[in-house]
């Protein structure tokens, strides 16, 4: 799934541009105003698509002055899967953050990263999941392994996506903490999290407790 523009799955066109940027505003925006936030098409391309979702009645034009500004009809009976499409993000984020929570064996923390968590995540890119298990858990242990191969099953069902797992325990987190390589800022920078502290009080506590 394209995680950055997942209406693109369904609708590889401008259509899915143009449609997921009035889905992310209530603000009426001119048609212009809609070429400049789209990632890709000309202005001419863009207004024979609002043209055409006008006709269907999911889009609403409203003349003012000179220009005219359109919205998405929130009310039409396609707006509502078409907004779960565009906000798949958020629930996949979700659905993620309850599966680790539900688990028996407990994560210390958990945090997505990487492109998906700065929303630049494509069709091809994986998911990235930084996980850190209680000290004395193995990696191997049968119940923690189970869930963390059942949750990326679970992903990769929903999202045809792969997800990648960075696991490390709590004293791999103390030594990562005091590397402050590319990795951790990353972690610091972009982190998205899901479960237990933050990575920047994750390390901090981590250096403190050496």
């Amino acid at each position: 799934m394209d995680l950055s523009q997942p209406l693109s799955t369904v609708a590889p066109t401008l259509d899915a541009d143009a449609l997921t940027v009035l889905a992310r505003t209530d603000t009426p925006l001119t048609g212009r105003g809609i070429a400049s936030l789209v990632r890709r098409g000309s202005r001419p391309g863009i207004q024979a698509v609002l043209n055409r979702l006008v006709e269907h009645g999911l889009v609403t034009a409203q003349p003012a002055g000179s220009a005219t500004l359109y919205r998405l009809n929130r009310e039409h009976l396609l707006a509502e899967p078409l907004l779960a499409m565009v906000t798949a993000n958020a629930t996949l984020t979700r659905r993620i953050r309850d599966e680790i929570g539900s688990w028996n064996h407990p994560a210390v923390a958990a945090a997505l990263f990487g492109s998906y968590a700065r929303g630049q995540a494509h069709a091809g890119s994986d998911i990235d999941l930084f996980l850190v298990r209680p000290d004395g858990t193995d990696e191997g242990a049968p119940g923690w392994r189970a869930q963390v191969d059942s949750l990326e099953v679970r992903v990769r069902a929903w999202t045809g996506n792969l997800l990648e797992v960075l696991e490390v325990d709590e004293r791999e987190v103390a030594a990562m903490g005091a590397r402050k390589d590319r990795l951790v800022e990353e972690l610091l920078n972009d982190a998205l999290q899901l479960v237990g502290p933050e990575p920047r009080h994750l390390f901090r506590s981590r250096r403190s407790a050496r």
